[in-house]
């Protein structure tokens, strides 16, 4: 079935977003809020974070998630992190999985505060998301994070190796250092050397990930001669 086709006209749908909004729909108040931030005014994010307040009151899910990044980077509005985790959590109750993610690094990023994160990022990872077993791996990976723990880096690492073909090659990576050193799991150089095998043949030839996997697959290789 044929359709209008009708020209890009910004002005005209904010006009039309303007009336939407003025009837009280919450999607017509995002988008309004999503308008504002394509403009050159100066106070272009004040505006759009207006907008979001008055969807969010209407339960937009989206808003929510929006007033809660503006919080956090301070666009619109000064950095007021805990805002921020209240705007997250507020999705999160409406249903938003996503936001799970988003206040998991709140805490572990900017609150600086990984052991609240984790619980987060567990249930991101229970419920089989790959990006929150590989937040987990990364935690418990850093000897700077305050709760290291090589076992746990290891569990969550695999995880994500045997899930996620995006982060795969850098959790191969990972494991290969882990296991070569003996650290969270068996000293083994050979298991190390095929995690790196497996790294490099599902790597794309562009990442820059592999100069790393290959310069560290060498010196394994090297060691078992």
């Amino acid at each position: 079935m044929n359709q209008l086709a009708l020209p890009r006209d910004p002005v005209h749908a904010k006009v039309w977003l303007e009336r939407a909004a003025e009837l009280g729909h919450p999607d017509a108040m995002l988008r309004l809020g999503y308008l504002e931030l394509r403009t050159d005014a100066p106070d272009k994010e004040v505006r759009a974070i207006a907008w979001f307040h008055r969807a969010a009151a209407r339960g937009n899910v989206s808003a929510m998630k929006s007033l809660g990044f503006s919080y956090r980077d301070g666009s619109g509005a000064a950095i007021d992190l805990h805002e921020a985790q209240r705007w997250f959590l507020r999705a999160i109750e409406a249903g938003d999985k996503p936001s799970l993610m988003y206040i998991g690094r709140l805490h572990a990023y900017h609150l600086n505060s990984p052991e609240t994160a984790i619980p987060w990022f567990e249930q991101v990872a229970s419920s089989g998301g790959s990006d929150g077993a590989f937040e987990l791996a990364l935690l418990f990976g850093d000897r700077k994070s305050g709760v290291f723990d090589p076992a746990k880096a290891v569990r969550w690492y695999k995880a994500v190796a045997n899930k996620s073909r995006f982060s795969a090659p850098r959790a191969l990576v990972a494991l290969a250092r882990f296991t070569r050193d003996g650290q969270g799991t068996e000293q083994n150089a050979e298991l190390a050397k095929s995690y790196l095998e497996i790294a490099l043949q599902i790597m794309h030839p562009k990442n820059p990930l592999r100069k790393e996997a290959q310069t560290l697959y060498d010196d394994i290789a090297t060691s078992l001669i």
